[in-house]
């Protein structure tokens, strides 16, 4: 069954007020209270994503200096397919979904404070069709077996339902203090700390459609090796892998 409407969400913390904005893949205009949520499990057309910002009750200092030699040390960016960090990855029946988890950790005891940067290893990253809407994490998945080495001249798969003309491109935050130990990271335009993760779950491919996304059409993933990347504004790139079996 063909779902009337491919869910993908994607939570920005914008403003002072720090208000959740939501998008709908289907071209809905955005709206500040969250739509239904959707499981993506063996629905047509699954791709759905959320980016998580979620208070949390404890406070950490605030800073706008950038310490460049905490990215890949103290702060560490993850990635997980169903769950599993196995280099090896896992393996899908045909029309299963892939549930694609990356986040960031600051694996330090102290508070990590880091800049907005521009060093996405790889320039096609995304959260949704119109790209990481300012978040500072986004994924792309690649058809074959790719490595650090290669990825960035991997063509990426539409793993996002197209929608109209993108609006102008939002910037992330301009700082980012994160909690020692911790996903949790209060930002220039959030006093409240907020997850900085995001989850999405993909089970195929859509065509281009017209300048508005009408006429796409979805296709499962075929049989064969995938490629799931992972990376950050800060140049950090990850690889897992899945596989999709004959039956």
């Amino acid at each position: 069954m063909r779902l009337a409407a491919t869910a993908v969400v994607v939570a920005l913390a914008l403003g002072a007020t720090g208000f959740e904005l939501y998008f709908s893949s289907n071209g809905g205009s955005p709206s500040t209270t969250a739509p239904a949520s959707n499981s993506g499990s063996q629905g047509q057309g699954t791709t759905s994503s959320s980016t998580t910002a979620s208070s949390a009750s404890s406070t950490v200092s605030q800073g706008a200096t950038s310490t460049s030699s905490a990215i890949g040390a103290a702060l560490q960016l993850r990635l997980s397919l169903n769950g599993s960090t196995a280099p090896g990855g896992i393996t899908l029946h045909p029309g299963n979904t892939a549930t694609i988890a990356v986040v960031e950790f600051n694996g330090a005891t102290t508070v990590t404070n880091v800049s907005r940067a521009s060093s996405w290893p790889i320039g096609t990253l995304a959260l949704g069709s119109c790209g990481t809407s300012g978040f500072p994490l986004g994924i792309a998945v690649f058809q074959g077996r790719y490595t650090n080495a290669n990825a960035s001249s991997a063509t990426p798969l539409k793993i996002f339902r197209p929608t109209a003309p993108c609006p102008a491109a939002v910037a992330s935050p301009a700082w980012f203090a994160f909690q020692p130990q911790s996903s949790l990271a209060t930002t220039a335009v959030n006093s409240a700390p907020m997850m900085i993760q995001a989850t999405l779950n993909v089970n195929g491919t859509w065509s281009e459609g017209d300048i508005a996304g009408n006429g796409a059409t979805f296709s499962r993933f075929t049989a064969g090796v995938y490629t799931v990347a992972g990376g950050d504004e800060w140049g950090q790139l990850v690889l897992r892998y899945f596989s999709v079996g004959t039956a």
